[in-house]
């Protein structure tokens, strides 16, 4: 067993309380017969697109601020839909798309974000993964 869990084996039987996060595919490293027995796992669902939307529309102001770019609901709107083709899960991938393509934007000197720069910037992450 690496001497990473069984580090972790070891606090958790001194009493220690962790709360962590994992991606579905990484869950199995956890799953060593000392260790699985002292873990209680939570599986969360993949939010929908709407929820999706709704977390863009709260998170639009910040990323727009940090990349000083205007962002409309419309390219938030497709930014969502766009990335539902991508790997990853929501919200996570939809957020990464839209922050991807404000800082296309920014590059490019626009002070505007717009559907060009969402489905360019969604059709590099796309080839990235080929």
């Amino acid at each position: 067993m690496p001497r990473g869990l069984v580090l972790l084996r070891e606090a958790l039987d001194n009493g220690v309380r962790l709360i962590a996060t994992s991606a579905a595919e990484q869950e199995r490293r956890f799953a060593v017969h000392p260790l699985a027995s002292r873990l209680e796992v939570v599986r969360l669902n993949e939010i929908c697109a709407n929820d999706t939307r709704r977390v863009l529309e709260q998170l639009r102001p910040a990323i727009a601020a940090h990349h000083r770019v205007e962002i409309d609901a419309e390219v938030e709107y497709a930014a969502v839909e766009r990335s539902l083709s991508m790997d990853g899960s929501l919200p996570g991938k939809a957020v990464k798309l839209l922050d991807a393509a404000a800082a296309r934007a920014t590059l490019t000197g626009a002070a505007k974000l717009t559907l060009l720069d969402v489905y360019v910037t969604a059709s590099r992450m796309l080839g990235e993964r080929a």
